[in-house]
C-alpha cells in the first residue's frame, strides 16, 4: 500500500480559529475569530491518494480556484469575506493533479470525505461519476 499527500494549494486563517479556547462560548468565540487581526500564515490543504489492494482511493478532495472568482463564496457570510484567504492556482486543483500522475477519475474505486469543509470538498466537482463516501461523525460525548 502507498499512500501519497498531493498538495491542492494552501489557506491562511486568523490565529483565534485555530486557538480559540472551546470554553467562550459559541458567540464569544466567534466574534474573537472575526475581530481577530493576526493570520496564521499559509497551510498547505492536502488530499490523499491510497494505492490499495482492492484499488486506488481517494482521501478528502482538496480546495478550489474558484474561490477566487467573484460572487463564488457566500457574500453574506463574514467567514468567507474576512477570515479565510484560499489561495489555489488551477493546477493545483485535484483534477489536474491526479492527471498529473497518470490517474483518471474513472481510475479510482473511492473518494473518502473526512468532513465536508470546504477546503476538503473543493474538489468534488472532478469527479461527477465516482463513488463517494462520507465519514461518520462522532457523538459529542463520544471518546
Amino acid at each position: 500500500m502507498k499512500i501519497t499527500a498531493i498538495q491542492t494549494g494552501a489557506g491562511n486563517c486568523h490565529v483565534r480559529q485555530i486557538a480559540s479556547p472551546p470554553h467562550l462560548g459559541t458567540i464569544r468565540r466567534r466574534a474573537g475569530i472575526l475581530l481577530d487581526k493576526q493570520w496564521t500564515g499559509p497551510h498547505p490543504i492536502y488530499a490523499y491518494l491510497i494505492d490499495h489492494p482492492e484499488g486506488l482511493i481517494l482521501v478528502d478532495t482538496g480546495d478550489s480556484a474558484r474561490k477566487s472568482d467573484r460572487g463564488y463564496m457566500p457574500r453574506l457570510n463574514p467567514f468567507f469575506r474576512c477570515c479565510i484567504d484560499p489561495r489555489v492556482a488551477p493546477e493545483e486543483e485535484i483534477g489536474p493533479q491526479l492527471t498529473a500522475l497518470g490517474v483518471r477519475s474513472r481510475d479510482l474505486r473511492l473518494i473518502v470525505m473526512t468532513h465536508l469543509h470546504h477546503d476538503h470538498t473543493g474538489g468534488l466537482r472532478h469527479f461527477p461519476h465516482s463513488r463517494i463516501r462520507l465519514c461518520p461523525m462522532p457523538h459529542r460525548g463520544a471518546a
